[in-house]
């Protein structure tokens, strides 16, 4: 314990095992001061100077990698001058992450406003901190789904989004992906030009103990751990007329 072990020693001997136990060690008065450095020569020797090509991240380190340390702060700095409304959502949104909502339904989004104000944006930084990964895999793996609602402007495609009634054999667009990814985030861009079908439909999808039928396998499948955002450009131009009178009186606690 009077020097450092050659480092070409530690190479071929060191391990986890050995921090832990050093960790336990209770040792007399004089060589104590040995363990910090003994520890420190141990624990270099471990680590790696880069993450090996195609290694898996736990979880919560993930979430990290794409954000920093508080992925759900970074992502609303996104969005500019839009302050009242990232302070309403904040809540709604930390719950999800930190697996506080509750788990019999979704969390449902809608975010409204005119084109080019974020609304896209922000459902893609959420969906990078809720699922800890890039939006880009997020997007090749079909764990982010956009949905064009203007195609299903016929009441009969709700079949083709829902899947069609019991009893009838064919396939639903967003069955076939809860079915793989229970905890995607579906973006339904557009929601007010789907057939207005769609909003008695997606009731069920929504609502407590939601959930999806899938033809395929003739099973339900739950909708609770999924993110529903739907955007809409509905009553843009109110919207727009909003900031030019909030400009005219400071709107501290949001209230309007």
């Amino acid at each position: 314990m009077g020097s450092r072990p050659p480092a070409a020693a530690l190479t071929h001997w060191c391990g986890v095992r050995h921090l832990v136990q050093l960790d336990r060690l209770d040792p007399p008065r004089g060589p104590e001061r040995c363990i910090p450095l003994l520890r420190a020569d141990v624990r270099a020797r471990l680590e790696l100077d880069a993450v090996p090509p195609g290694a898996e991240w736990p979880e919560e380190h993930a979430v990290k990698a794409v954000h920093g340390s508080s992925g759900l702060e970074a992502a609303f700095a996104k969005i500019v001058g839009q302050r009242c409304m990232v302070d309403k959502l904040a809540g709604l949104a930390k719950m999800k992450h930190k697996r506080l909502w509750r788990n019999d339904m979704p969390l449902v989004l809608l975010l409204t406003g005119p084109s080019g104000t974020g609304k896209t944006m922000l459902a893609k930084q959420l969906a990078e901190v809720f699922l800890g990964r890039p939006i880009a895999e997020l997007v090749s793996a079909g764990r982010f789904k956009t949905f064009h609602m203007n195609v299903f402007n016929q009441a009969e495609m709700v079949n083709s989004f829902l899947g069609p009634p019991r009893g009838i054999q064919g396939t639903g667009d967003l069955p076939d992906l809860i079915r793989q990814w229970p905890d995607a985030v579906v973006l339904l861009d557009e929601v007010e030009k789907a057939h207005p079908s769609f909003s008695k439909a997606l009731l069920k999808v929504f609502g407590e103990d939601g959930a999806v039928y899938d033809p395929r396998t003739g099973q339900d499948f739950s909708t609770a751990k999924v993110t529903f955002i739907l955007t809409s450009n509905l009553g843009k131009d109110l919207i727009m007329r909003h900031p030019q009178a909030a400009a005219k009186q400071a709107d501290h606690n949001c209230s309007g």
